[in-house]
């Protein structure tokens, strides 16, 4: 008030003015002595604690809270009166503690204000069920329990139990022995441990006087197996007539069943409604049915059991938009659309793709791989040398910057980004130079020599084509060559079924290119191969000859092979026995054995008709907008094993409308038999 003015709120009248002021006046008189510390400006933890401390004396909150829990005792509020007991003593335990450690610190107010908050946040308030009939929740080695009639013991896995001990810190059992020799105490050692929690359990185990329940998972959160603790099988030795109760295999009746589990129960039953209904979930359902709070859940339920998926065909407009360039499709697209139309959509229609990660990933070891070996040979060609006539020093020199330049060039600066990842260089150029020896040695013993490299066509890029002029039967021989980092090999079923398309198609191409570098001569097939860009690691031999044996067998290419006689003898000159360089050997009458990769010239010339017929079929299938979600699947392998988009396509075999085309595997001659017959032949019977 001011000048004998009084500021009051509307209806408000005098007497209930006085009133106000009169409280106004008590509690600035109440507060008084606790707002001229806090007002200091140097003050300590100890000052402003004691200056709360003395408020609450003042007010008699002691008294106050006492009677308050008197109260709760007499409205039959037992555990609220238990709390209610404890709260004046943990307060001034807070505030000794306050001032034990923090006593003479100076603090401004709203500091103090957020260790109080903090404090008492950490405060905790234990109260035991005040009532006879309890169930008491703890852990086995902090839990005191006595006089109890039932023990429920959960989570008696071996992971669980014995519990962590540590691997023992610095010390050794021992340095322990010692320093208990010397009466120093230490904390329990991994051996004490595990006598302490054998301990524990011998001391629960032995408390029920009725019931004793013991319980593990068989699969944890993750989803792998787990197995019973060793006290499973210590119990069922002792009690050997004690059997084993799996919950899953208990009926629906001797089931606790709440809501949310009823709700699991129908969904269940919905999904595997081809076993059978049982009576007890028809009548669960029913009860659900019922139920207008679950009615929602329910259908949501229903709709999803009897959920059918569709994939109908994209439309010719979308089809233009999505694929605008139908003639320029790459083996890779190819054989992503044989093995699933969907995920081929998803790719190269959608354009969807993971997150790029800053790593080295085992396709940018392959990409760096192919760039050195195409450097090296371009760089051996300038040279004017064949690869075999190359001296080993100036081999190694040409193998060394080529891969330098390829990692530079590459632009995936993670290699350089640790140490770990810098020994990947070094790693690489071992993997060049033994692809290298490897290679030369299968040129030394071969007529063929290196035609082109990294040749570009419609369809991908030919790591390498390889090509014998014949002179006297004026006649082209070729083959090609992919390279490959994995442990990828040729399968003449999956080349049927359009899944492994690459190299018939390459071959294709490198025939009409070498057929327009010489058009006067007979352009020959002779043969498809991977090589595995490794550096295998053999058994220890007798000498380095038997040893290099070892290392060609490993790196011998895997493919398939003219067997025409003309052509294995000029892959391989003076073969006899088994070969170390391709995939065909010799029996002793020089005859190709049985377990030769090759087939008769005729029918090698099938196969590479049929790749084309097959490769114009996955064309216009693409064109047709075909975008099926139907994975192959096919000797325990499918279309699903590496896809990236198996988590958000929605294909599941428990949907109608969704399935796996089986395809069946073939040998090499059943295989054969039916490229003849699609490609308009005669099979031979």
């Amino acid at each position: 008030m001011a000048a004998g003015v009084v500021r009051q709120t509307a209806g408000t009248g005098e007497k209930e003015l006085q009133e106000l002021n009169h409280l106004r006046v008590r509690f600035v008189e109440k507060i008084q002595g606790l707002v001229f510390v806090l007002k200091q400006r140097r003050k300590t933890v100890r000052d402003v604690t004691l200056a709360v401390y003395e408020f609450i004396s003042e007010e008699r909150m002691q008294e106050r809270l006492s009677e308050m829990e008197q109260t709760f005792q007499e409205r039959g509020e037992l555990a609220r009166a238990k709390e209610y007991a404890q709260i004046y003593r943990i307060v001034l335990g807070l505030f000794d503690k306050f001032v034990e450690l923090l006593g003479d610190e100076r603090i401004s107010l709203k500091e103090y204000c957020e260790l109080l908050d903090a404090g008492l946040e950490e405060a905790k308030v234990g109260v035991i069920p005040p009532s006879l009939d309890q169930v008491v929740i703890g852990d086995v080695e902090r839990t005191r329990i006595r006089n109890i009639r039932a023990l429920f013991f959960v989570g008696a896995n071996d992971t669980l139990l014995p519990g962590n001990t540590g691997a023992g810190g610095l010390l050794s059992e021992r340095d322990r022995e010692q320093f208990l020799k010397g009466d120093i105490a230490l904390s329990p050692g991994p051996k004490e441990e595990a006598y302490i929690q054998k301990f524990y359990l011998y001391m629960n185990l032995t408390k029920p006087s009725e019931y004793l329940y013991l319980s593990w998972s068989k699969v944890s959160g993750d989803g792998k197996s787990l197995r019973p603790a060793y006290l499973i099988a210590d119990v069922r030795r002792i009690f050997p007539a004690l059997t084993v109760v799996d919950e899953e295999k208990r009926r629906m009746p001797e089931h606790e069943i709440t809501e949310k589990t009823g709700l699991i129960k129908v969904a269940e039953g919905i999904r595997d409604r081809q076993l059978g209904i049982s009576d007890e979930w028809k009548e669960l359902y029913t009860w659900f049915r019922r139920e207008r709070r679950s009615g929602e859940e329910v259908k949501q339920i229903l709709d999803a059991g009897f959920l059918t998926r569709k994939y109908p065909e994209l439309e010719p407009e979308q089809t233009e938009k999505l694929y605008p360039d139908p003639e320029r499709i790459s083996v890779t697209r190819m054989e992503q659309f044989a093995s699933c139309a969907y995920a081929h959509f998803l790719s190269y229609g959608l354009r969807l793709s993971d997150r790029e990660e800053y790593e080295f990933e085992a396709m940018d070891l392959g990409n760096i791989a192919h760039q050195s070996l195409e450097r090296f040979s371009r760089k051996a060609d300038r040279e004017k040398m064949r690869w075999e006539e190359l001296p080993e020093e100036l081999r190694d020199e040409l193998i060394d910057e080529s891969v330098e330049e390829s990692v530079l060039d590459y632009g995936n600066t993670v290699l350089f980004s640790s140490a770990r990842n810098e020994y990947m260089i070094s790693r690489i150029k071992r993997l060049i130079r033994r692809s290298v020896w490897a290679l030369t040695k299968q040129l030394e013993k071969s007529d063929f020599i290196p035609g082109g490299y990294e040749l570009k066509f419609g369809s991908g890029k030919i790591d390498r084509i390889d090509i014998c002029e014949d002179k006297e039967e004026n006649c082209v021989y070729v083959k090609v060559t992919d390279y490959k980092t994995g442990m990828k090999s040729f399968d003449i079923t999956a080349l049927y079924h359009g899944l492994q398309m690459q190299l018939p198609v390459y071959l294709n191409a490198a025939l009409d290119v070498e057929q327009r570098r010489f058009p006067d001569k007979k352009i020959v097939p002779a043969g498809i191969f991977y090589y595995r860009i490794q550096d295998p690691v053999v058994d220890r031999k007798d000498s380095d000859e038997d040893v290099e044996k070892s290392i060609l067998k490993e790196l011998r290419l895997d493919g398939l092979v003219n067997g025409d006689e003309q052509v294995v003898s000029h892959l391989e000159r003076g073969l006899t026995g088994n070969s170390l360089l391709i995939p065909v050997g010799r029996n002793k009458d020089g005859s190709l054995s049985k377990n030769s990769r090759a087939l008769p010239g005729e029918a090698f010339r099938t196969v590479l008709k049929y790749a084309k017929q097959k490769e114009q079929d996955i064309r216009d299938k693409i064109r047709g907008g075909k975008a099926e979600a139907a994975p192959y699947e096919m000797g325990g392998a499918s279309g699903c094993d590496y896809c990236p988009y198996k988590d958000i396509c929605g294909f599941d075999i428990r949907i109608d409308g969704c399935s796996y085309r089986r395809l069946e595997k073939y040998s090499m001659e059943e295989a054969v038999a039916k490229m003849t017959i699609d490609t308009g032949g005669e099979a031979d019977r």
